[in-house]
C-alpha cells in the first residue's frame, strides 16, 4: 500500500511539473494543458512496446554473437592443438609409432562404427550413397607414398598352398606373402549361373556398375553379356567392376567372402568380374589401394603370374601359379602387375 501511494505521489509531481513547463510556453488555456497531457500519455505505451522490442532484438543479437564468437575460439583453438600435435607426431618417429602401435585396435570398430551410424541417413538420403561409396573425396596434399620394403618377397619362389587350414591361413594373411587356398568357394560358379544372378537383380547390378570395359562392339553391357546372345568371337574378354554396396551384396552370392579374411578386417566394395573366352588373350589385372588382393576363380582355368614391383625386381622373384576351379589366391605384398594367361577350353569365370 505504501508503495502505491509513493507511485501516485511520484506521478502527480510529473504532472505538476509538466503543467508548470507548459505555462512557461505560453499555454495558459486549461483545455490546451489538458489537451496536451493526453497526447503526451497517449503516445507513451507504443514508444514503450518499441523500446522493448527493440532491447529485446539487440539483446538477443548480442548473445548470439557471443556465443558464435566462443564457438569459434574453441575450434580454433582445438585445430591448432590438433595440428601442431600432428605436426609433433609425423617429425618424431618414437611418437609416430607409439601412436600407431596403440590406435592400429581401434581404428576398424571406430569406422565400422561410423559406417553403420551413417546408414539410416543414407536410407533416407540415397543421394548420398554416391558420395558414401566414392574411393577419395578430398585428396590430401601432403600424402606422399613411403619407400615399398621388398623384404615381404625376397624369399619367396613358390606360392604356399594352405588348403585345408583355416585357422592358420586367417593368421598368416597378415604375413603378406602370397598362398593359395582350393576349399573357400563352396561350389563352381559357371557363366550359366551369372545369367541367373543377373536376371533376378539386373536392377542392382546394372546401379552399381562403375565400368564395364569388353573386347567386342556388340557385346559390351551386362545385359548384352547375360543375355540368350553368345559372342561372335571365342576371344571375347569382359571386365566388369562394381563399387556399391547393393551390387557388391549380390555378387557376394555366388563369391562369398572367404573364411580366411579375418572378422576384425573390413573388405572394400570393389569387386571386378572377369569374363573370358578360350582364345582370349592374356591381360593384366588393376592395381588396387589395398594391401591384401584375392583373386576367385568360378569356371575354368587361370595361369596367374605375379610380378614384383619395379622396386623389388632385383630382389624379388616371380612367381606363377594355376588356378582350377573353387580355387582362392592371395595376391599379397607383390604390388607389381599380375597378368592372367588362359588355359581353358570353356569360358572362364
Amino acid at each position: 500500500m505504501g508503495i502505491r501511494l509513493e507511485k501516485n505521489n511520484l506521478f502527480s509531481q510529473d504532472i505538476e511539473t509538466l503543467t508548470f513547463m507548459l505555462s512557461r510556453l505560453s499555454i495558459q488555456n486549461e483545455q490546451q494543458i489538458e489537451l496536451c497531457l493526453k497526447e503526451a500519455f497517449d503516445s507513451k505505451a507504443p514508444q514503450k512496446n518499441t523500446e522493448s522490442s527493440t532491447s529485446i532484438g539487440l539483446l538477443f543479437i548480442y548473445k548470439l554473437s557471443r556465443f558464435i564468437g566462443n564457438t569459434i575460439k574453441y575450434l580454433v583453438t582445438c585445430f591448432s592443438f590438433l595440428f601442431f600435435m600432428y605436426l609433433f607426431i609425423i617429425s618424431h618417429n618414437s611418437a609416430q609409432k607409439f601412436v600407431m602401435r596403440n590406435c592400429q585396435n581401434f581404428i576398424y570398430p571406430t569406422m565400422r562404427s561410423l559406417r553403420l551410424w551413417t546408414l539410416p541417413i543414407l536410407r533416407k538420403y540415397e543421394f548420398l550413397s554416391d558420395w558414401h561409396e566414392e574411393e577419395c573425396l578430398l585428396k590430401n596434399p601432403f600424402y606422399y607414398e613411403l619407400p615399398l620394403d621388398c623384404w615381404p618377397c625376397e624369399d619367396i619362389r613358390t606360392l604356399v598352398d594352405l588348403t585345408g587350414f583355416p585357422n592358420y591361413s586367417s593368421n598368416y594373411v597378415f604375413n603378406e606373402q602370397p598362398f593359395i587356398v582350393r576349399d573357400s568357394l563352396q561350389r563352381i560358379v559357371s557363366f550359366k549361373d551369372l545369367k541367373t544372378l543377373y536376371k533376378d537383380y539386373n536392377l542392382a547390378l546394372d546401379q552399381g556398375t562403375a565400368r564395364f570395359l569388353c573386347s567386342e562392339k556388340d557385346f559390351c553391357s551386362p545385359r548384352d553379356v547375360f543375355s540368350e546372345k553368345s559372342a561372335s568371337r571365342n576371344s571375347f574378354q569382359v571386365m566388369w567392376k562394381i563399387n556399391r554396396v547393393a551390387a557388391a551384396r549380390v555378387v557376394r552370392k555366388i563369391f562369398p567372402r572367404p573364411y580366411f579374411i579375418p572378422n576384425n578386417s573390413e573388405v572394400a566394395l570393389e569387386r571386378y568380374l572377369y569374363l573370358s573366352g578360350a582364345e582370349a588373350p592374356q591381360f593384366f589385372l588393376p592395381l588396387t589401394d589395398f594391401a591384401n588382393v584375392w583373386v576367385a576363380q568360378g569356371q575354368g582355368y587361370r595361369l596367374i603370374v605375379l610380378d614384383p614391383s619395379v622396386p623389388c625386381l632385383s630382389n624379388c622373384s616371380t612367381v606363377s601359379v594355376l588356378l582350377r576351379p573353387r580355387d582362392y589366391i592371395i595376391t599379397g605384398s607383390f604390388g607389381g602387375l599380375v597378368h592372367v594367361q588362359l588355359t581353358s577350353v570353356k569360358t572362364s569365370v
